[in-house]
């Protein structure tokens, strides 16, 4: 398996190669038509904190300096759209020089249309930095005694041949090449987690086919889909998964309201389940119901081979407030987690595209991260949100879960917190913002797998200039963990409290 994964040095190489001629072809691209920008940017900042470590005892402060050059590029044409943010992140440390970093982040999504109405590419790539503790648990700060950096990069391609046949309907086929690489960054201090888990081991390739086939107007009220993939996923530790699926669609729509929908299929999936089969037919029925553009509700409920689904979605818009909700059953993997991760928001929460330099440099990885390993689980995710537009802000408030069940072993991890955020524009250039944090992560049954996480940051913010913002903030993070595992030199390896203060100055053409 070892000779699939590309070495991490030279998978970063190429995933920053492939942003250079990203660029290359925006700039061919706006030369020519369509709506292109391309930002640098180089943001500084100091922080002083009074617990570099995060540990409990022998508290030591520190002044760290950070130094991030960037890129961003946002690129529409007929036959290209282009999303690229790119940050060269350096951290040096005044007297932990073992924590000193130098990293790379990248998200880019690329969209190529070779020959319209026949032959498309995406090509989609990520670098971000994951930290885990000593029980495997993706951390949210990289800097504790007990913690290890990871560099996690995600590459994938994917061309298809996708053709619209008019009133008969339209036709997909499409295959997916995607390697995942997770190492150690070879900064900051270096630990093996208790359990023995190598993070590099959760490293895989995957490749897969699909095919869609949807109906057109031609089958009035009643269209008609089919769907089938087959996907394999293959990891460093020499484990494999296979997995297989076809399904058929049909649906009633009674009115521009309300949409009947079902769907059957069979699952032909291979990754040694300790649960029972994960083979099996399986089914759904419900519908979608839009009252109006602005509120719409889904529902389906059915059962698979390893048990009932029930998924289920709501948005409502009203004048200033806007509330989304989503409930979700299935079965996943960690990488295909990383798939979907979106580290740099393209849309704000109405939906409007959003391109803003100062955002763009802050890559940070979701909070209802799963741990990184090679397992296959049955996941149950829950997500709620409520947002109110200020006349000179925004209020949000977002709950989230995730419950993750092993299907090759017994072991449960459920994530759950909440997040609050609320920003206000005191004046034309001077603007504040209040963020807070509570997260919950649960392993096992056992009070020795559970941690709890707070963290409270509000900030100020000043436009010195049209290309120039200063900012400075305050965090206070408390995380109790009643975690039994240790580490070589640890008086505490999970609780601590921190307080940082960061100056910022961030510049932009």
């Amino acid at each position: 398996m070892k000779q699939l994964i590309m070495q991490p040095h030279r998978q970063r190489r190429f995933a920053l190669r492939v942003s250079v001629v990203a660029v290359q072809m925006a700039l061919c691209g706006a030369a020519h038509a369509g709506d292109w920008r391309l930002v640098p940017r180089l943001s500084t900042d100091v922080t002083y904190t009074d617990n570099v470590q995060q540990t409990q005892h022998d508290r030591d402060g520190d002044f760290i300096n950070t130094v991030s050059p960037g890129l961003s590029v946002r690129g529409n044409s007929a036959r290209l759209k282009t999303h690229i943010d790119y940050n060269w992140r350096q951290q040096l440390y005044a007297d932990e020089t073992d924590f000193n970093r130098d990293n790379h982040q990248l998200q880019a999504d690329i969209a190529a249309t070779a020959v319209k109405n026949w032959l498309y590419f995406d090509l989609n790539s990520r670098i971000s930095q994951q930290s885990t503790d000593t029980r495997n648990f993706t951390s949210l700060s990289s800097r504790g005694r007990g913690n290890q950096l990871n560099d996690v990069t995600s590459l994938e391609l994917a061309p298809r041949i996708e053709h619209n046949f008019g009133a008969v309907g339209s036709m997909q086929l499409g295959y997916e090449h995607q390697i995942i690489d997770r190492a150690p960054t070879g900064n900051g201090v270096e630990i093996v987690p208790p359990n023995g888990f190598d993070i590099g081991s959760s490293s895989s390739v995957e490749d897969g086919v699909n095919i869609n086939l949807k109906s057109g107007s031609i089958t009035g009220r009643m269209p008609v889909s089919f769907s089938a993939e087959a996907r394999d996923v293959k990891f460093e530790t020499g484990n494999s998964r296979k997995f297989r699926n076809a399904q058929s669609n049909l649906s009633y729509v009674f009115n521009r309201e309300f949409t009947l929908r079902g769907t059957g299929g069979y699952d032909a999936n291979t990754y040694g389940s300790q649960q029972g089969s994960s083979n099996g037919v399986f089914w759904s029925v419900g519908g979608v119901w839009t009252p109006s553009p602005r509120t719409s509700v889904e529902f389906d409920w059915g059962d698979r081979y390893f048990g009932k689904t029930v998924n289920a979605a709501a948005r409502h818009t009203h004048r200033r407030w806007r509330f989304d909700f989503t409930y979700s059953t299935s079965v996943t993997t960690a990488n295909q987690f990383e798939r979907g991760l979106i580290l740099v928001p393209l849309f704000d929460i109405n939906g409007a595209p959003i391109f803003d330099p100062v955002t763009s440099g802050q890559i940070f990885v979701p909070v209802d991260s799963p741990n990184a390993n090679d397992d296959v689980f049955l996941e149950t995710r829950t997500g709620a949100g409520l947002a109110y537009t200020l006349r000179r802000g925004l209020l949000s408030l977002r709950y989230f879960e995730a419950k993750r069940e092993s299907e090759l072993n017994n072991g449960t991890n459920r994530t759950r917190g909440v997040t609050f955020d609320w920003n206000h524009r005191i004046r034309p250039r001077l603007s504040t913002n209040l963020s807070a944090m509570w997260r919950n992560n649960e392993q096992g049954s056992g009070s020795s797998g559970s941690g709890h996480y707070y963290s409270f940051y509000p900030s100020v913010s000043y436009e010195l200039g049209p290309h120039t913002t200063a900012r400075f903030q305050y965090e206070l993070t408390i995380n109790n963990g009643n975690s039994g595992f240790g580490f070589s030199g640890s008086t505490n390896s999970q609780n601590f409290y921190e307080n940082a203060f960061t100056a910022s100055l961030a510049f932009h053409l």
